[in-house]
C-alpha cells in the first residue's frame, strides 16, 4: 500500500491499529531507503481532523519537537506523520535480560534528556510513556513508538499527567531499589513524582541527576536501609564492639594470671645452705 503527497510517498509496512477516531500505519519513505520508520495517523472525521490540525500548528509546528515530520490530505482524510522507532521495548528489554543498576540508571537518564531536547506537549510525552512505548537501543539511546490515545481533547494532558506515566516507569525501572529502600534520593524523586510537583521536563531532568549519580556508584553490596535492618546492624556493631572488649579483658586477666603465678613460685624457692663440719672438714 502507498500513500502519496505532493512531496512524498510513504510505503506502508503494516497496519498498527487504532482507535475508534483513528488509523495507524507503520511506513517508510522509499526515498531514505527504508533507514528510518514513520507512524501516519490516519483521521476520517473533518471535525476532528480540523481540530487537531490547528492543535499541531499551535502546539507543534516550529517548535523542537522533531519526532513530528508533517500534515497533508489526501482524498479527504487527514495524515499526520511521526518517526516511530522499531528498536525493542523497554518492556521486553526488561523481560528478556537482566540489567544492572548502572544500566537502567542510564536509560532513566537518557530518557528524561531526550524528553528535554523533543520538549513536546504533554498530550505527546503522555501517550509516549506508555506501557510498551519506550524503546532502547543497544547503545542504550531511548526513542519511542507513539501511539495516539485522547487525540479529541489533547489539550486536557498536562504536566502532572507526564509525571504519572514517569512515576508507573520508573517504579517498574528500579522496582528492585524502591523495594529494599537502597536510595533515599530516589526515594524522594518518586515522590515528587507521586505528588506531581514537576512543572518542566528540565525540573525532572536536573532533579533526577543526584539519583543517577546514586544510582551509578559503584557499590561491592547493596543493603537495604529499612529501619529494621538499620537496626540490626546498629545491634551487630555493638556486639562486635562488645566481643572485641570481652577478648581484651580476658587477655589482660591471663597476662595478669600468669604474672602472679610467676611471682608466687619465684617466692617459694628458698635456697637452705647448712654447714657440717668434721674436724678440719667442712662438707656444705
Amino acid at each position: 500500500m502507498i500513500i502519496q503527497n505532493a512531496d512524498r510517498t510513504y510505503e506502508v509496512l503494516r497496519h498498527l491499529g487504532g482507535t475508534e477516531q483513528t488509523e495507524e500505519y507503520l511506513c517508510t519513505d522509499p526515498a531514505e531507503r527504508g533507514e528510518n520508520t514513520f507512524l501516519l495517523v490516519r483521521v476520517a472525521d473533518p471535525v476532528l481532523a480540523k481540530r487537531f490540525t490547528l492543535f499541531l500548528d499551535e502546539k507543534v509546528k516550529g517548535s523542537s519537537f522533531a519526532d513530528f515530520r508533517e500534515t497533508f490530505l489526501e482524498k479527504g482524510d487527514l495524515y499526520a506523520v511521526f518517526r516511530y522507532s522499531v528498536q525493542p521495548t523497554l518492556e521486553e528489554k526488561l523481560a528478556s535480560e537482566r540489567c544492572e543498576r548502572p544500566e537502567r540508571a542510564q536509560i532513566a537518564w537518557n530518557l528524561l534528556e531526550r524528553l528535554l531536547l523533543l520538549s513536546p506537549h504533554p498530550w505527546f510525552a503522555w501517550n509516549a510513556l506508555g506501557e510498551g512505548q519506550v524503546t532502547v537501543s543497544p547503545a542504550l539511546e531511548v526513542s519511542f513508538c507513539y501511539h495516539f490515545l485522547g487525540i479529541s481533547q489533547p489539550e486536557e494532558i498536562g504536566m502532572e499527567d507526564v509525571c504519572g506515566r514517569l512515576e508507573e516507569l520508573f517504579s517498574h525501572l528500579f522496582e528492585r531499589e524502591l523495594k529494599k529502600k537502597l536510595y533515599p534520593s530516589l526515594d524522594e524523586y518518586m515522590r515528587q513524582l507521586k505528588e506531581k510537583e514537576a512543572v518542566s521536563y528540565l525540573k525532572l531532568y536536573r532533579e533526577f541527576a543526584p539519583v543517577y549519580a546514586d544510582l551509578q556508584r559503584d557499590e561491592k553490596e547493596e543493603k537495604p536501609r529499612t529501619f529494621w535492618f538499620r537496626l540490626w546492624e546498629k545491634i551487630k556493631k555493638i556486639l562486635s564492639l562488645l566481643k572485641k572488649v570481652l577478648m581484651a579483658a580476658i587477655i589482660i586477666a591471663a597476662v595478669f594470671y600468669m604474672l602472679s603465678v610467676l611471682q608466687d613460685d619465684s617466692g617459694s624457692r628458698v635456697t637452705e645452705k647448712t654447714m657440717q663440719q668434721i674436724g678440719e672438714l667442712y662438707i656444705e
